[in-house]
């Protein structure tokens, strides 16, 4: 009983030293804790969430697409976030431009509590034809959005749809 004993000295001893050390690294390799990754998401803001600005914008508004039916008209939908502060990388706009025009998106920042409304940063079509045009903003002013903040897209169509002007909707990118 007395060498089980007397030979687990050594091993409660190197135990002891390691639990108050630290292991021996492996070759000059360090143990080093892993550093957080940012989440990035995506959240599709379609055509149906926008709502006009004016009641006496005449337009319709589906699944797939938003347009005025006479004259222009402007919307505006709000982007719900899943994180309690985000950064935006970008905003990817959907929409269809046939005519002499320019549909005009922007991504919008609000401070109710100092009564701001900031414009982090804003894109035009160009009147191609009547295929999808895919319009990237990614230069912000600002990309930080948090819960004293509200973001909101806004989409200004110069004229109805029978001119060429459709938006079919948006994407947001962001991480956290």
């Amino acid at each position: 009983m007395a060498s089980v004993r007397n030979a687990a000295r050594p091993l409660v001893a190197a135990l002891l030293a390691v639990a108050m050390i630290g292991p021996l690294s492996w070759r000059g390799a360090e143990v080093t804790a892993a550093e957080p990754r940012a989440t990035t998401r995506t959240v599709t803001i379609p055509a149906s969430a926008f709502n006009p600005m004016s009641d006496i914008i005449p337009y319709s508004r589906g699944v797939g697409c938003l347009e005025t039916r006479s004259g222009s008209g402007a919307f505006l939908a709000p982007v719900f976030f899943e994180a309690p502060v985000v950064s935006i990388r970008k905003v990817v706009f959907y929409v269809i431009d046939a005519g002499p025009g320019s549909i005009q998106m922007e991504l919008i920042r609000t401070q109710p509590a100092e009564q701001k409304t900031i414009s982090l940063g804003s894109v035009l079509s160009s009147g191609s034809s009547f295929s999808m045009q895919v319009i990237t903003l990614s230069e912000l002013s600002a990309r930080r959005v948090s819960g004293a903040y509200g973001a909101t897209l806004s989409v200004y169509l110069p004229a109805p749809s029978r001119d060429g002007y459709l938006f079919l909707g948006a994407k947001v990118t962001y991480s956290y």
